[in-house]
């Protein structure tokens, strides 16, 4: 009888780990998905939406008609930072445009000028 007991107690206790091995293992397959999706996401964002947006607001699109040309990221944040580069490149050539011939700063190479204070100056 007590022989019994413990193999029904033992047997109820490994399906209950199974069951809860399973939900993990749909869990972490499901993150894994997420995690893909994320990277893609970013991937097209970094490699295709960001070049395009910017090639076409240097050639002289504003920046809701690049966006417009552009598949949007999934991610709301890609988005917000696709909007921002965008803005940020637009508003530069209105900038350097402004400048009368011969006027116009001289842009520093890689291998010169005040990263920190251009990094300072950057603003969203």
């Amino acid at each position: 009888m007590l022989l019994a007991a413990t193999l029904a107690t033992a047997h109820r206790l490994v399906r209950r780990a199974q069951r809860t091995a399973g939900e993990r293992t749909v869990e972490a397959d499901r993150l894994k998905a997420s995690t893909a999706a994320l990277e893609a996401d970013a991937a097209h964002t970094s490699d295709v939406a960001l070049p395009a947006v910017v090639r076409l607001v240097r050639g002289g699109w504003n920046t809701a008609a690049a966006l417009d040309q552009v598949p949007p990221p999934r991610s709301q944040r890609h988005r917000k930072l696709l909007h921002i580069v965008a803005a940020t490149v637009e508003e530069q050539g209105q900038q350097a445009a402004s400048f009368p011939d011969g006027q116009r700063p001289v842009a520093r190479g890689a291998g010169g000028g005040d990263r920190a204070a251009s990094a300072r100056s950057w603003r969203p």
